[in-house]
């Protein structure tokens, strides 16, 4: 006699993780450290949960894989010994809400009025910008270095602004 058992049960998927990111405090992305980003599963016989990232260094799980900025699907699937595979996708949004921050930012300038001039060409190099996902600079007030400034107060404002559009001045 003969028996033939065959494993038609399809395992079960829990998608049910984190999906709400915020970046890694100076990275441009969220690195994995631990596996709660990972689906569970259960199935009567053994089976193995893998992913499609193929930025993640083991395929199954993300833990040690950096996701970027924005939304990142990925499709978790469970296969079981017999061949019986369930999927699911799961959408991870990465936010970056990381201010960029100043260097190099001058203090305060005080001169004298040029000789017959009422002002003065003022001088200063431009600050920069740093930011876990790069940061540009812009003069958004005042007069350019190097110009006549006129005698009296004048104000310089640089805005710094990242791709997530964070901005601090």
């Amino acid at each position: 006699v003969e028996l033939t058992l065959n494993d038609d049960q399809v395992p079960t998927i829990n998608c049910n993780v984190p999906t709400a990111l915020n970046t890694t405090p100076g990275v441009c992305g969220y690195v994995v450290v631990n596996s709660t980003l990972d689906p569970t599963f259960t199935d009567n016989c053994n089976a193995v949960r893998t992913h499609n990232y193929l930025a993640a260094p083991q395929l199954f799980t993300l833990q040690g894989a950096e996701l970027p900025v924005g939304t990142t699907t990925i499709v978790w699937t469970i296969t079981d010994d017999a061949g019986n595979k369930t999927t699911c996708a799961v959408n991870y949004v990465v936010t970056d809400n990381e201010l960029p921050v100043f260097t190099n930012c001058p203090a305060n300038i005080t001169v004298g009025n040029d000789v017959d001039k009422c002002g003065a060409n003022v001088f200063w190099l431009a600050p920069s910008a740093t930011d876990n996902c790069d940061a540009t600079v812009t003069q958004t007030t005042g007069l350019l270095p190097g110009a006549l400034f006129p005698v009296g107060l004048s104000t310089i404002l640089y805005t710094a602004k990242d791709p997530s559009n964070n901005t601090k001045t």
